[in-house]
């Protein structure tokens, strides 16, 4: 499955962990948290289902189906085959039933976990989220984290219709004295993965680095809640399809205003007949004026060799590959990366060779601000979105 991004995993896996203790009952105990002592207990939780029925508008990814629509004739073929291509895979990944302009229920562990944590069905949660809002008012830095790698913590939820189990770590930590100019805020970070209700994976494979989902989001600090649903700045989900691809949504209620949905897959995909194979394809909404953009890139990640300022010999040959200035490795294997760091750690190489050095090679024509958008189109008003 694809792996993390590395500052999900750094958030999640890399806090020291302060309280380990066990907890129990369907929904598990209720603690009164003092101001940044960590209340993360334990967690089973038992539901009727894990489909998601109300409340759409707060799901990952329904704004995006809506919005996603062309509402003036303005897209082109190619077009559309691209957007149905896109929603097929978003469909697919959250669970997604009835027609993609007016879904009718969800179900996925993202959406799921979003419904427990706005409805307050966790007390543990509750706690953690009063605990954080304690620390805002008496501004000091606090952590609620419930790694169930590490201890026997996490929020583990069974429902009735299902046999499989969703086991979640959830992060919530506050900045204080913040130099971002909107003011001080929250994240809380959510990885899950899943297991049958026999306690074994769903696949073999499956790991808490390359689990099966993960969430990113941010609050205003001024206006965080301690119950209920809490407007984000911004919220991130990424889904995997599959052991190469995953399906993710970036939402900005605060800058923008717009939604970014991107499938990506390791291994090259064709989404229409007049477009060439490539691994990502993205979709942006600008919510404001309804405008939607299409982008589409041939790689994933690639790294760029570079010589340093008024250097031009930096050329070297590294697992068979020749290296000189302005070379981009596409999509570079985990050897070659791993025989780069190698280098880089290495002081004599680095003595030797000062006039190196390997950056990250954004796409022009998809990861940059400017980039050239292969399409746009007007989409279709989404209510909710409109004034924000």
């Amino acid at each position: 499955m694809p792996s993390f991004p590395k500052s999900v995993l750094s958030l999640v896996i890399g806090v020291p962990m302060t309280l380990v203790l066990t907890g129990c009952g369907s929904s598990g105990p209720s603690v009164e948290p003092s101001s940044c002592s960590d209340p993360s207990l334990r967690v089973n939780y038992g539901r009727g289902t894990f489909r998601v029925t109300e409340n759409l508008s707060r799901t990952y990814f329904d704004d995006f189906l809506k919005g996603s629509r062309a509402s003036d004739g303005s897209q082109s073929e190619s077009g559309q085959l691209l957007l149905a291509f896109l929603t097929e895979k978003i469909m697919v990944a959250t669970g997604a039933s009835g027609d993609p302009a007016s879904v009718n229920s969800y179900n996925n562990p993202l959406d799921l976990i979003e419904e427990a944590i706005a409805n307050d069905e966790i007390a543990n949660i509750n706690d953690g989220r009063r605990m954080i809002q304690q620390s805002i008012a008496d501004d000091v830095s606090c952590v609620y984290n419930n790694n169930h790698i590490v201890g026997n913590r996490g929020v583990f939820i069974q429902a009735e219709d299902s046999e499989l189990e969703y086991r979640y770590t959830i992060d919530f930590r506050n900045s204080v004295n913040s130099t971002n100019p909107n003011g001080d805020f929250v994240t809380r970070t959510i990885v899950e993965t899943t297991s049958t209700q026999d306690g074994s994976p769903v696949d073999d494979n499956l790991s808490l680095q390359t689990g099966a989902t993960f969430s990113s989001a941010t609050y205003s600090a001024s206006t965080f809640a301690a119950q209920g649903y809490d407007t984000p700045w911004t919220l991130i989900g990424s889904f995997a399809t599959n052991d190469t691809a995953s399906a993710t949504i970036e939402k900005d209620f605060l800058t923008h205003n717009s939604d970014t949905a991107e499938y990506a897959d390791e291994e090259a995909f064709t989404p229409a007949p007049s477009v060439d194979p490539v691994k990502r394809l993205k979709f942006v909404i600008d919510y404001s004026s309804t405008e939607v953009s299409i982008y589409t890139s041939s790689f994933i990640d690639a790294l760029e060799w570079r010589c340093t300022e008024g250097s031009t010999a930096c050329a070297t040959t590294l697992n068979g590959e020749t290296l000189t200035n302005g070379t981009i490795l596409f999509d570079p294997s985990e050897e070659l990366i791993s025989s780069i760091r190698q280098l880089q750690r290495d002081s004599q190489f680095v003595s030797d060779n000062p006039e190196w050095e390997v950056v990250n090679y954004e796409d022009p024509n998809y990861d940059t601000l400017d980039a050239e958008p292969l399409e746009t189109y007007i989409g279709t008003p989404v209510l909710n979105r409109a004034f924000n």
